[in-house]
């Protein structure tokens, strides 16, 4: 991956980097390596997975809850599921900071036996599926506007018995108009950062939430903050000013504090993980986006031995990923929590 070293001014006044994803050329494989490749994936997954807890990888329990469920749908076969969704599922559908955002997000709502009505903005889809076969529910709405993926996703909600309470949208948040204070709890996991707009975003996101709900949200950050575009890419959710889609944003603690916290608050728990290398991400991240025979079932093992917790943003070496929980604070106690639930963790994000 080529990062060119041009830089520009954001509309908050800050120099934003600017770098260009340019993968090689894809190659093409046929129906059949397809087909051999699927079934050695799943047992090297399983390997692998197997090798990573020597790392202590994080998130590695939902590769066997993901598992199981694709066990469980393929034994009941309520509904016809095309072979590559079944393997998504058997092999965990997780690849890279998944093990670690999905991890998160679990462990912030597992103490909730029921989730209320339930909002995911074009998250993974595994994430959202798992949550909803695992918890009580009063209504779900997983939203994407990529329409392709979405028929995907509600063929597996379907499959999980799932249909009757819980819909898919195949739109944007800005075209469904959801009434206000609609949700209590709110998740998004790896999307904003593909939003132009996503301060816009964000703000949308918390009207949706009831007072004492929960977002949780993750994005890719870095010292620097950083636009990476990709010239081919053509389900590019924004067109900045540049011309070029935009891939991704990286954000560093000044972005963050002005797209985030100053729409939502300061988060109430949050973590911070990232390569130990500078550029190793960057070149897998490459590889992948031109190479079919990228070896997917390595990477529970790579994240367990090339990422690691970080205490603060300023502190990585590289890429990284932060995922944040937020509690809309109740009428008349908003200075109240926002002042007891940070605290010392204001550090982390210092400029």
């Amino acid at each position: 991956m080529r990062k060119s070293g041009d830089s520009h001014l954001n509309r908050f006044g800050s120099v934003m980097k600017k770098g260009h994803i340019e993968p090689t050329e894809p190659k093409v494989r046929d129906a059949g390596d397809n087909l051999v490749r699927a079934r050695r994936g799943i047992v090297a997954h399983f390997f692998y997975w197997s090798l990573a807890h020597y790392y202590f990888l994080p998130g590695l329990y939902f590769h066997r809850y993901s598992s199981l469920l694709g066990l469980s749908l393929a034994v009941k076969r309520r509904s016809r599921m095309p072979g590559n969704l079944l393997y998504d599922l058997l092999r965990g559908g997780l690849e890279a900071t998944h093990y670690l955002e999905f991890d998160f997000f679990w462990k912030r709502l597992r103490h909730r036996q029921n989730l209320g009505d339930y909002l995911d903005v074009s998250s993974p889809r595994i994430f959202p599926l798992v949550l909803l076969h695992k918890r009580r529910f009063e209504s779900a709405t997983l939203l994407n506007p990529d329409s392709k993926d979405m028929s995907a996703t509600a063929q597996l909600i379907k499959a999980a018995g799932l249909d009757r309470v819980c819909r898919t949208v195949a739109r944007g948040l800005e075209d469904v108009g959801f009434r206000d204070e609609s949700f209590d709890v709110i998740t998004s996991v790896s999307t904003l950062q593909q939003v132009w707009r996503n301060s816009e975003t964000i703000a949308a996101i918390w009207r949706y939430l009831r007072p004492g709900g929960t977002l949780l949200i993750s994005l890719p950050c870095a010292t620097d903050a950083t636009e990476q575009h990709h010239q081919q890419l053509t389900h590019a959710t924004a067109m900045p000013p540049t011309g070029r889609p935009l891939f991704r944003q990286l954000y560093d603690s000044h972005l963050l504090d002005e797209r985030v916290f100053k729409i939502v608050g300061p988060p109430t728990r949050f973590m911070i993980y990232g390569e130990t290398k500078a550029g190793s991400f960057g070149r897998r991240l490459k590889r992948k986006l031109s190479d079919p025979t990228y070896p997917y079932w390595q990477e529970p093992l790579i994240m367990g031995r090339e990422w690691r917790c970080f205490s603060s943003i300023n502190e990585l070496p590289g890429e990284g990923i932060t995922a944040l929980e937020f509690t809309k604070p109740r009428k008349g106690h908003e200075r109240e929590t926002s002042a007891r639930v940070f605290g010392q963790q204001s550090a982390a994000f210092a400029h």
